[in-house]
């Protein structure tokens, strides 16, 4: 059993390899690919001149709709577009997935999706009505084989004309599929907010409103009111999102019952105003279980409570960007974490009290829809295509993966033996060589506008036992130096306050740290505030095992107790610390992200025996043999695919058991060099 990991065995390592494979996906700058979906993680449709997609949803079955429009001026249709869970055009729909179905003898705008219950889908949007020369309301209701249902309306179409030119910006389904569409109205010199209720068969609810219309005029004055979002809650009320304003700007919500009437109950007369100097472009909505709801305007995420108050426990919270960036949907995930795209720039990550977990720069696109399992989904086009990308999740600044050049991938590094050196092979840009003397630690401490790659940090002790942390570039040039540590200290890395944000910098830099083992204080020191904390967590004879354990974005302080074989974790999100006995003293506990989820795994690397015992946060206890007694335990996300492989170094020869692309064996460095990974236990 000690000769393992050798050609006569090798079919183990691949029943390992079956056992423990997973989704297959892989990153791109924090957000990551499902590659099992499309090509690699995207599928693209052609359509046809100017296609423009507005809106997705996942039905119940998983398949993903998509809607948009084809063609210019006079001669636009509407486009449908469903695929299988896999990516795959779905054949039983329309020709071959598409259905190209013109509305109007000259042209519509299809802007948002509806399912109702029996799996027959909504449209909503207007069409230009060639009697009036103005556009109109209209919805229009598909089989689930994307033919028009011509029992509902005239001949598939509900269309309605209030007065001017009418349009339908959102859509919702009751439980008794009547059907809520919302936008504005032009009846003369101002635009006014418009609510239409129809009933299952095409006509206009009687019962809602005035005989299934609702109008709400906040300013006498302004020509650009309109509601841009409509929810029903469990209890069947409806709230709606609206803006609008040149003379006077506002963003507010309506809540109305069941009937249509404004309900006293909720903010002032049924109306809360959440901004009076802002007019958004689009507004976004999502009801919680609990019966609280979010908000998405331009610049702001609104947490509310069922009565329009804000939540207490959620911090109203500014988007990254400042005034180049648009807040235009908003997605939430079964934990309460949620997602908002942005069209302009970044599209970024929330804990489910506001905080921000990652921002992903030019993740962008028209409509976000997330999944049952939290894989979440988003719409694009571009020319004469639609475009769908799936992702498994966007991963944590917080747990630390060697990647020198941010292509989401760890990649190799050798302090070479009786050398002052150390060489780095980037999956993306190739082979570099530095000068560093003492403990590498691979890492990004700079806060740079450099977006391709960082610099190498080394920590060392100079003869007055001060400690540096010393950046470097090519090899034989020395950087920079900042002097934070003395003898004895362990250092540390991550970012432990969450303040620097991604919002001007393209990359998250880590903070300068250490761990002192003799009195178990840690303390951290961010160069770009010049401010510094000090948290005392651990005794002397602890490992610091920072990562982030509750997925908030943060690096949670850690230790590792080899006396006892337990872990204690200070959780950044509550400040309430986790105690998991997991180990002996022999093991070597590393930090890794494993299963996926956005949460650091307890993985201990036992070399007695050349097992990695590991409890993961969603897959549970899990043991593979990978290694001999000698090997280095060199865990890192070498694939791409947002989960940490388990890996070893033996002398020059790098085996990973890749969760996704299974083993790969790499050459870099020699015998008796010493690899670097993320770990903090040495």
């Amino acid at each position: 059993m000690r000769n393992f990991f050798t050609f006569s065995n090798l079919k183990l390592t691949f029943i390992f390899i079956i056992i423990f494979s997973f989704s297959q996906i892989t990153a791109n700058a924090g957000a990551v690919y499902d590659k099992t979906f499309g090509t690699n993680g995207s599928v693209s449709t052609n359509i046809g001149t100017s296609a423009q997609a507005t809106s997705v949803v996942i039905q119940p079955d998983g398949k993903i709709l998509t809607v948009g429009t084809v063609g210019t001026g006079d001669s636009q249709d509407t486009v449908l577009v469903r695929y299988n869970p896999n990516g795959s055009l779905d054949a039983s729909f329309g020709n071959n997935g598409i259905v190209i179905q013109a509305l109007s003898p000259v042209n519509e705008k299809a802007n948002d999706l509806g399912l109702q219950s029996d799996g027959k889908i909504i449209v909503a949007g207007n069409i230009f009505s060639v009697a009036t020369q103005t556009t109109d309301f209209s919805v229009a209701r598909f089989n689930q084989n994307g033919s028009l249902d011509t029992t509902f309306g005239t001949n598939g179409i509900a269309t309605f004309d209030q007065s001017g030119n009418d349009n339908f910006n959102a859509v919702a389904v009751q439980s008794d599929n009547k059907i809520v569409a919302v936008g504005s109205t032009f009846p003369s010199a101002n635009q006014d907010f418009a609510a239409v209720r129809f009933t299952e068969n095409g006509t206009l609810d009687s019962t809602f409103a005035n005989n299934g219309v609702f109008i709400y005029e906040a300013s006498p004055f302004d020509t650009n009111q309109s509601y841009k979002a409509v929810k029903i809650m469990a209890d069947g009320h409806i709230v709606l999102a609206g803006s609008g304003g040149t003379t006077i700007a506002l963003e507010f919500l309506a809540m109305l019952g069941s009937n249509g009437i404004l309900d006293s109950n909720f903010g002032s007369g049924g109306i809360k105003f959440i901004s009076a100097s802002d007019t958004s472009l689009k507004m976004d909505l999502e009801v919680l279980p609990d019966g609280k709801f979010m908000v998405l305007n331009r610049f702001k995420i609104h947490k509310l409570l069922s009565n329009g108050d804000p939540d207490p426990d959620f911090t109203n919270l500014g988007l990254p960007g400042v005034t180049s960036a648009f807040g235009t949907n908003l997605a939430v995930r079964s934990d309460g974490r949620f997602i908002v795209l942005n069209q302009s720039n970044y599209t970024t990550m929330f804990n489910n009290k506001g905080g921000f977990i990652e921002p992903v720069r030019n993740l962008r696109g028209s409509d976000i829809a997330i999944q049952n399992d939290d894989k979440f989904v988003i719409l694009s086009s571009s020319g004469s295509q639609f475009t769908v990308s799936r992702f498994n999740t966007i991963t944590s600044p917080g747990t630390r993966i060697a990647d020198f050049d941010y292509d989401g991938k760890t990649d190799f590094i050798v302090k070479r033996a009786g050398e002052e050196r150390a060489d780095v092979l980037k999956s993306s840009q190739g082979a570099t060589a530095y000068t560093v003397n003492g403990r590498i630690i691979p890492e990004d401490f700079e806060t740079s506008l450099n977006s391709s790659s960082f610099r190498i940090t080394s920590w060392y002790l100079d003869q007055d036992s001060l400690g540096y942390f010393r950046r470097a570039t090519d090899f034989g040039q020395n950087v920079s130096q900042v002097q934070w540590g003395t003898a004895g200290d362990i250092p540390v890395g991550g970012d432990y306050d969450g303040k620097i944000r991604d919002f001007v910098f393209p990359n998250k830099p880590s903070e300068y740290a250490i761990f002192r083992p003799s009195d178990g204080n840690w303390w951290v020191f961010n160069s770009s505030t010049n401010t510094y904390f000090v948290t005392k967590w651990g005794i002397n004879g602890d490992k610091p095992v920072p990562a982030d354990y509750d997925y908030d974005g943060i690096t949670d302080h850690a230790v590792y107790r080899p006396s006892t074989g337990t872990w204690w974790i200070l959780r950044s999100s509550d400040r309430s610390y986790m105690e998991v006995k997991f180990g002996i003293a022999s093991d070597i506990p590393l930090t890794g992200d494993f299963d996926g989820d956005g949460k650091a795994d307890f993985t201990v690397y036992r070399p007695s025996e050349g097992n990695w015992y590991q409890l993961l946060t969603t897959e549970g206890f899990r043991v593979t043999r990978f290694g001999l007694e000698t090997d280095y335990p060199v865990p890192g996300d070498y694939d791409g695919d947002g989960r940490h492989d388990v890996a070893v170094f033996r002398e020059g020869i790098w085996y990973i058991l890749q969760s996704t692309d299974g083993l790969k064996i790499v050459n870099w460095g020699n015998p008796g060099d010493v690899p670097i990974a993320v770990r903090y236990d040495q």
